[in-house]
């Protein structure tokens, strides 16, 4: 996993990733939705931190949800600041670096992450440093990506991410974490061609995994190879997406 590969993607989409992350917007409402059964009294005053804020889609979701004392905003891409700018007070800090190395704030209510887990290197570990700063019987919440996430590219390119399954990662919270929720869905997005499934995970910035040299060849054998294998009835192509979605409460 090359992290600053994987800044630099994203920095470079930050600026369509609102318009075009039609997925990650469904995820951020889906995981705001699953948190409501378990929201604390309006007057608790909560410590919370969100990992991966990006733009903002999520962390809009949520904030009426929530009172809080103070909310941190981390996210690897510094540049994001412009971007959440609006959100940005007293009781709202960004906190810039990667959430697998960065010190995170003690004695929280609430760490909260939307479509970002799939880009750590260490799962476990992410869920361990996390219940090291959560308080006791405190919120866990967060959306991934799982096993079919753009399986089609995979199949054709032999890259991609590593994904871990949904019970894999209820197996890695159980020792910390009283599991509340875990689901699992597909979304299968349709799209005009092949170009128009590279030019969505561009303005994504989903192409952070490692370098691959396309060439002219490796261009038209990819663009024949889909079509032949991913086209709709309707002449369009798919592009799979394994959205997981878990709440855990710190034992």
């Amino acid at each position: 996993m090359d992290k600053e590969l994987i800044r630099k993607r994203f920095a470079a989409a930050l600026k369509t990733y609102s318009t075009q992350a039609a997925v990650q917007k469904q995820a951020a409402e889906n995981l705001s939705a699953l948190m409501k059964p378990f929201l604390p009294s309006s007057s608790k005053l909560m410590r919370g931190l969100e990992i991966g804020c990006g733009t903002g889609l999520f962390t809009r979701k949520y904030l009426s949800l929530f009172n809080f004392e103070h909310l941190w905003l981390n996210d690897l891409c510094p540049e994001v600041q412009f971007y959440i700018r609006d959100l940005l007070s007293e009781k709202i800090s960004f906190l810039p670096g990667d959430a697998e190395q960065i010190d995170y704030p003690p004695s929280l209510d609430l760490i909260l992450s939307c479509s970002v887990m799939q880009w750590f290197t260490a799962p476990e570990k992410f869920f361990l440093r996390c219940g090291n700063a959560l308080k006791q019987n405190s919120l866990l919440a967060l959306s991934t990506f799982g096993k079919e996430t753009l399986r089609e590219i995979t199949s054709l390119i032999g890259r991609g991410l590593t994904y871990p399954s949904l019970e894999e990662l209820k197996a890695m919270l159980i020792p910390q974490y009283k599991l509340l929720t875990a689901e699992e869905s597909l979304i299968i997005l349709k799209l005009d061609s092949p170009m128009d499934v590279l030019r969505q995970l561009k303005a994504t910035g989903v192409t952070g995994v490692r370098h691959f040299q396309w060439t002219r060849k490796t261009m038209k054998d990819f663009t024949l190879s889909y079509k032949e294998l991913y086209s709709t009835l309707e002449g369009q192509v798919t592009l799979t997406y394994h959205p997981i979605y878990l709440i855990a409460q710190k034992k």
